[in-house]
């Protein structure tokens, strides 16, 4: 009988497989349909096998996460990570039109909008009249709350 921590890896075997590989997931298109793809060498035992070398791999508070955004599930591109740290490895949305993360126009106040996400809470930087100005504004949000995790953009 498997433990949990190694259930939970059975799981997830079959989860990024079926992102990657199956266009029925709904999913599919943030993954498979981007091409992203799970390394040819790893069968489910040797998927196991090397999630076991991880750092707090059966650890039930942290989830998959791949390093590279764009990169595959591959040697090298996994860890485990945290809810929050997982969330700050973003790419950019295809519906961002100020061409950075966590900077938005608003069309309520006509300004562009930094924000950050931290456990839970949206900070909102007040508005500014240019795209730098209110990244300007969130990269020192940014290093005054010594947010390692965020790149500075």
């Amino acid at each position: 009988m498997k433990n949990k921590a190694e259930q939970k890896l059975i799981r997830l075997w079959y989860s990024i497989n079926h992102r990657c590989y199956n266009p029925k997931q709904d999913n599919y298109t943030m993954y498979g349909g981007r091409d992203i793809t799970v390394c040819e060498k790893w069968d489910r035992a040797e998927f196991i096998k090397y999630c076991k070398t991880l750092k707090e791999w059966d650890n039930p508070d942290l989830t998959l996460d791949r390093i590279d955004n764009d990169g595959n599930y591959e040697p090298g591109n996994l860890r485990f990570i945290d809810r929050h740290y997982q969330l700050c490895n973003r790419r950019m949305m295809k519906n961002n039109k100020t061409g950075y993360i966590g900077i938005r126009w608003s069309k309520t106040n006509k300004k562009y909008i930094g924000s950050v996400g931290l456990r839970g809470k949206l900070y909102n930087m007040s508005g500014r009249d240019t795209i730098q100005e209110a990244l300007e504004l969130r990269n020192q949000f940014i290093i005054n709350n010594n947010l390692v995790e965020y790149a500075i953009q």
